[in-house]
């Protein structure tokens, strides 16, 4: 996902790049995004997202399986509400329509399933973005900073960031978040699925995308949301 903090502080815009979006990654070819990572490591996803949406990226950050469960069981669990009851057969577990409150191993199943969702790994993605802004509430709703520096204590143990990023940097970012007023979320668009060498893929809408990744340089990402009424619903979530 890439991160833009507007200039004036006033937002937060999360966007989503599925994992099997086929672009060009260098060295590589055209081939799913989330190779990139596979192949190079963060130098090369982020190199890959760069030339991608022509979007610097000035900081990285990556969670592991085991840091998601610490990180959420630090905050006391999360919670998120589920429109429609619907079973994961890949963890075997029933997800009950409803408010749901998630501790670290509830919410990692939650936040990767895509089997038995109509939309697949789309409906993924609104999962892990609604499963992020239930995180990001329950971190910053006390306004207490001793319990925001509790969290970010977890979170240093639990992320792995590039070196420009201290501890410093981090509260810097979480006492900007207690004043930005908005949070949105969305997804790169997309034109459809399709099957490349054997494997499922994701085609991206390269003129919508280059419109809304124009509008992240430009930060106009309101701009863009207004007129196209492209931001996911986080409040619930399929």
């Amino acid at each position: 996902m890439l991160v833009h903090l507007s200039g004036r502080g006033d937002r937060v815009s999360v966007i989503a790049i599925p994992r099997d979006g086929w672009v060009p990654v260098p060295g590589h070819g055209t081939t799913k995004i989330n190779a990139a990572f596979a192949h190079g490591g963060p130098a090369l996803l982020i190199r890959t997202v760069e030339q991608l949406t022509g979007v610097r990226v000035d900081h990285y950050a990556a969670l592991d399986f085991g840091g998601f469960v610490q990180m959420t069981d630090a905050l006391g669990g999360v919670d998120v509400t589920i429109t429609k009851k619907t079973h994961d057969p890949k963890h075997d577990r029933t997800w009950q329509a409803g408010r749901q409150h998630l501790d670290g191993v509830e919410a990692l199943d939650f936040v990767r399933q895509r089997w038995n969702l109509p939309d697949g790994d789309l409906d993924r993605i609104k999962r892990q973005q609604a499963f992020l802004h239930a995180l990001a509430e329950k971190a910053l709703d006390t306004r207490n900073p001793i319990k925001i520096d509790r969290f970010i204590r977890a979170a240093t143990r639990s992320v792995t960031v590039d070196d420009s990023v201290t501890s410093g940097t981090l509260r810097g970012l979480a006492h900007r978040l207690l004043r930005t007023s908005l949070r949105e979320y969305l997804t790169t668009p997309v034109a459809g699925t399709d099957q490349r060498e054997g494997q499922s893929i994701v085609l991206l809408d390269d003129g919508r995308a280059r419109t809304l990744f124009t509008a992240v340089r430009d930060d106009r990402v309101g701009e863009y949301v207004t007129r196209s009424g492209a931001g996911n619903t986080v409040d619930a979530v399929r």
